[in-house]
Parts: C-alpha cells; sequence; structure tokens
C-alpha cells in the first residue's frame, strides 16, 4: 500500500513588536503626520496607522495630542539643543572661533532635514492659536537655543577672540539670517528668487564668514595672536582673519557717530518701514479686541428731555366749582417738565461676542508676532550692513 500526503502550508509567527521601541515608533509616525498636516489637521487615528498601531496604544503613551507635539519636540529639536550645550561645555579651552562655526554648521544641518523645516513652519503659522504649546516652543526652543548661541559668544568675549556686544542680540540676528535664508532655499519658497543662483552650502559658508568677521574683536595685537594660535584651522574661511582694506582718503571733518554692531542692530529694528507697519497692524489688533470686550460689558443708556408744557387742570380731574378750576378746566402753563430715562443692560451669556473677542485677540497675538518677526528680520539686516 503506497500512501501519499501534502504538506500543509507554514505559516510564520507573528512578528512581535518591541514594547520598548513603541514611543519611538509612535514619534516617527507623529513627526510625519505633523510635518505633512500641520497640528490642528493632524488626527490620532492617521499616527496610529502610519505607526501601524492600536489608536488606543497611541494614549497608552501619549495622553494627548499635545504631549505627543510637545514629546516630539523634545525628540527633534530639544535634544539637539542639549547635545550643543553639552559641546559648549567641553569646548571651554578651545577656540572660541572655531566652535561657533562649527556649531552654526551643524545648526544649518539640521535645518536642512525636510520634516525640521515643516516642523518650523509649522511653529510660525499655527502655534499662536495654542498658548500652552506657543509657551512651551518659546521657552524650551527658542529661547533656550538663543541662550546657547549667546554663551557661546560670550565665552569668546570673555577669551578676547570677540568684541564685547550684546550676546543676545548676537544670537536673534544669527537665528534670522539662518532660519530666512534657510526658508528661500526652499523651492516653494516666495524668496527663492533672492538665493537661487547659490547653492546651500556656500550660502552657508558665506553666512558662517559673515558672522565670524562682525563678532571678531577688533584689536589688532589680540586678532595676531588669535590667528597665531589657531594656525592648524587657518585654511578654513571662516578661521581666517578679514583681509585688511586699501586705505581710503579721508573725508571732510564733520560729526562722528560710533555705532555697535547691537545699536546698528536696534536702530534698524526700529526705524525699518516694515516693522513701523507691523506694530500699526499690532495696535490696530489690539484696538479690535477692545472693541470686542465692549460687547460683553454691562451697558447704560441714559437720556434727559427738558421742555415747557401746557396743561388743562380738567386733565387732572380737578374741579372746584366757583374755585380757580372751573368744570370746564382752565389752562395752566406754560410748565417746565424734565424727563429722565435710564437702560441698563447686563450680558449674561454671549456666544457670539465671546466668540468674537478670541478671534480678535488671537488675531492680536499673531499680529504681535508678526512685528517682532520683521523686527528681527530689519535686526539681521542692519547687521549685515553693518
Amino acid at each position: 500500500m503506497t500512501s501519499s500526503h501534502t504538506d500543509s502550508p507554514t505559516l510564520e509567527p507573528r512578528r512581535r513588536r518591541d514594547p520598548d521601541g513603541r514611543p519611538s515608533q509612535i514619534l516617527d509616525a507623529a513627526l510625519e503626520a505633523f510635518g505633512e498636516h500641520g497640528f490642528a489637521a493632524a488626527r490620532i487615528d492617521d499616527i496610529a496607522h502610519r505607526a501601524n498601531l492600536a489608536k488606543g496604544t497611541i494614549y497608552l503613551y501619549f495622553p494627548t495630542k499635545e504631549d505627543l507635539f510637545k514629546a516630539v519636540v523634545r525628540r527633534e529639536i530639544i535634544e539637539r539643543i542639549e547635545t550643543g550645550e553639552q559641546m559648549r561645555d567641553a569646548s571651554r579651552h578651545t577656540n572660541t572661533r572655531a566652535f561657533l562655526a562649527e556649531f552654526l554648521t551643524g545648526y544649518w544641518a539640521g535645518m536642512k532635514q525636510q520634516q525640521s523645516l515643516r516642523m518650523l513652519r509649522m511653529a510660525i503659522a499655527e502655534l499662536h492659536k495654542y498658548p500652552d504649546l506657543a509657551r512651551f516652543y518659546g521657552t524650551e526652543v527658542i529661547e533656550r537655543g538663543q541662550r546657547l548661541v549667546a554663551s557661546i559668544v560670550q565665552q569668546g568675549i570673555d577669551r578676547g577672540e570677540f568684541r564685547p556686544l550684546d550676546t543676545m542680540l548676537a544670537a536673534r540676528c544669527i537665528s534670522a539670517a539662518f532660519m530666512m535664508h534657510k526658508f528661500w532655499c526652499d523651492k516653494s519658497s516666495p524668496g527663492h528668487q533672492l538665493v537661487a543662483d547659490q547653492e546651500p552650502e556656500e550660502l552657508r559658508r558665506q553666512i558662517v564668514d559673515f558672522f565670524m568677521h562682525a563678532l571678531e574683536a577688533r584689536d589688532p595685537a589680540a586678532l595676531a595672536l588669535l590667528v597665531g594660535a589657531t594656525e592648524a584651522t587657518a585654511q578654513d574661511p571662516v578661521s581666517r582673519p578679514a583681509p585688511s582694506l586699501p586705505s581710503v582718503p579721508a573725508a571732510a571733518p564733520g560729526p562722528v557717530v560710533t555705532l555697535s554692531l547691537g545699536d546698528a542692530a536696534r536702530l534698524a529694528a526700529r526705524q525699518s518701514a516694515a516693522t513701523q507697519v507691523a506694530l500699526a497692524r499690532a495696535d490696530q489688533a489690539d484696538a479690535r479686541v477692545t472693541q470686542r470686550r465692549a460687547d460683553l460689558l454691562p451697558f447704560l443708556n441714559a437720556t434727559a428731555l427738558e421742555g415747557e408744557r401746557n396743561f388743562n387742570s380738567a386733565s387732572f380731574g380737578i374741579s372746584i366749582p366757583g374755585g380757580p378750576f372751573p368744570p370746564g378746566g382752565t389752562v395752566l402753563g406754560p410748565v417746565r417738565n424734565y424727563d429722565l430715562r435710564g437702560n441698563l443692560r447686563v450680558p449674561l451669556l454671549d456666544l457670539s461676542a465671546w466668540a468674537k473677542t478670541r478671534s480678535a485677540r488671537t488675531a492680536a497675538d499673531a499680529a504681535r508676532a508678526d512685528a517682532a518677526n520683521s523686527a528681527d528680520l530689519a535686526a539681521a539686516s542692519g547687521a549685515v550692513a553693518y
């Protein structure tokens, strides 16, 4: 007897997911969703689908979408700032000029990633609608990052490599210059035509080179000593001192106005036409907020009328036969009279007015943010002109 059998197909065991890797898996998916759709339009369902997880699993690790966004920012941006702080602490005995150039090169490379650029665009466009996230991003990312750059500049000032200046202003100028040029490098940006003829890396080198020369100490002896101490990095353009300029014939004597880099940037920020327009818009937005708030306040209206009228005594029901008021009545007057009326309206629940007030407040916050951004850009332009 012969027997035959057919081998049944072998079922592969279901791939097990490492629970320890789930947070990173979720954050990767959230980064893609936030970058593509923005914070408001990103949905937890979509993030769970991208992560190949159940929606409930997302909430086990991140109770709200706000918590998920903060976790993405911590991993993608704040960890880089922490790395920069560690590098700064480790470089206290090295050349600050070369370290700052290296740090800015890494900063540019980090912004080069498409997801990072999308996150930055989203932060500028949307976070003003979410005060808690705006405070978080402003404190943990913007302020902390600029404090890091300012501390590196201060380190260079203390070592005699950089000239004394307002370090926080220098940090804002550097941040604004890098941010706007990185936006302009994107082909979809309205300002792309400004840098379309330059390679991003060449543009980065020029910006770093500009700030290195803007920050350098002006004492020739100190600069010569610094160049001698950093001979190993002399081949790097950002580490070379500025070439001496040809002599220029002296102009006619006149009033001399000396401006530091900080003074030039502040002056540009105050007198920039774009900044003035943005500030005017912010004032108008604040006025609209005040107007909308008035709709929620009690309303009191009062009128007063003064006049003279004639009366017939019969209209008062006064009839004294043989007296001053005969039955047919007699005319009295003219009599001066006053008509005082008041109207008090107290809104208890006006959802429409409340919504309009909130919308006006959001618009005012956005206008103030736009004014601050215009001032930073003007300051950066002033620094470039300096």
